[in-house]
């Protein structure tokens, strides 16, 4: 099972174990909710470490068809790495 998985896994667990024990986090967050935002957190959190392309190549298969028609192209501005992203003609 991929680690990135599991992260979602274990998030998701602690806070079913830690809501059992002392409510929600905030008034009025239902468990869906308490549980979406704690899993995007983990997973976010380690997809940090991954390089960029790592994260183009996972998120691309989420993206809808305008976004995939996007002509990607890394520069440099003012000594700073960073990728363009422009409309197909």
């Amino acid at each position: 099972m991929p680690k990135i998985i599991l992260v979602g896994v274990f998030a998701f667990m602690g806070v079913s174990l830690r809501r059992l024990f002392r409510g929600p986090s905030s008034p009025g967050w239902s468990w869906r909710l308490e549980w979406i935002v704690a899993v995007q957190r983990a997973v976010l959190g380690a997809m940090i470490e991954w390089p960029p392309t790592r994260i183009r190549k996972v998120m691309v298969g989420r993206m809808g068809p305008l976004a995939r028609a996007l002509e990607l192209s890394e520069e440099e501005l003012g000594g700073v790495p960073c990728e363009r992203s422009a409309r197909p003609g």
